[in-house]
């Protein structure tokens, strides 16, 4: 089942990728903006089926699976401390930083030291209640993948943009219009003497 995606992801794109990215808010410029990207790279002729990859992916994927959970965030454990070893120095940097800025201090959470302690916490969980982690994924995609929270980039030449608008929007609107409003977290920066 998971190797059949992956096979068609290959076949049919050149990649789709997901993450979260931060960026300075334009409005505000002591806020920063976290957003989750679902990025995807096909040919033209190959969009419909990377439209229907993303729906696959975005709205039918199964979070009740325990066995996969593990595997993933076993493997994504694994990946980080490969990255956290490997770039040291631009960890200790980020991490020194989460103290006095406020984006160092998302960064780590969603991409440093924070974050591999959030994945190691959610790995003992998955083993002690696998339940609490379904539901709280369940809970964050049903606030991630709706309309009101979408933006697409389209790099193309204006031909093939117009052309495939009507797809775009044939898909998207299979997304719920809305989702549940969380609220904006506080960032309490605070100083840290540490080690790892």
């Amino acid at each position: 089942k998971y190797s059949d995606l992956s096979n068609k992801i290959n076949m049919y794109t050149g990649g789709i990728y997901t993450g979260s990215s931060l960026y300075h808010d334009l409005n505000n410029k002591n806020d920063v903006l976290v957003k989750y990207e679902v990025r995807i790279k096909v040919l033209n002729e190959n969009l419909k089926k990377a439209m229907e990859l993303f729906d696959e992916i975005v709205r039918m994927s199964d979070f009740s699976d325990v066995k996969r959970l593990s595997e993933i965030v076993t493997q994504t454990k694994s990946r980080l401390q490969v990255a956290l070893s490997s770039s040291g120095h631009t960890v200790a940097a980020m991490r020194s930083l989460s103290s006095v800025s406020k984006y160092a201090n998302i960064y780590d959470r969603v991409h440093g030291i924070s974050y591999y302690r959030f994945i190691c916490e959610i790995e003992k969980t998955l083993k002690e209640n696998p339940q609490e982690v379904i539901s709280k994924i369940k809970a964050l995609a049903a606030k991630i993948f709706v309309q009101d929270r979408l933006t697409i980039s389209f790099t193309s030449d204006e031909k093939i943009y117009n052309d495939s608008v009507a797809l775009l929007d044939e898909y998207t609107k299979k997304l719920p219009k809305t989702g549940v409003k969380g609220k904006k977290a506080d960032i309490i920066l605070s100083k840290k003497k540490e080690g790892f």
